[in-house]
């Protein structure tokens, strides 16, 4: 694969160090309106709840560190399959 001509134009642009991979996921899943929507949800559930909004608060809490080690267990099966 070759690689592109640097110009003087590329210079002036900040380079990206995202992974290729996660460029093309992030393309091909259109993040940006599903965490748009995600948003919205998110705060409707909060103001439907009221004063039991902790509960949902302990659920996202719940959920991200769910992810945090799923996502830390893609990695380290990844790296020590290479």
């Amino acid at each position: 694969m070759k690689k592109p001509r640097v110009t003087y134009r590329s210079l002036e642009k900040e380079p990206s160090y995202e992974h290729v991979v996660d460029r093309a996921v992030r393309m091909r899943v259109g993040r940006r309106d599903l965490d748009r929507k995600m948003a919205n949800a998110s705060t409707a559930i909060v103001k439907a709840l009221g004063p039991k909004r902790r509960l949902w608060f302990a659920h996202e809490r719940a959920w991200d560190e769910m992810r945090a080690r799923r996502e830390a267990a893609y990695f380290d099966a990844g790296v020590c399959q290479a």
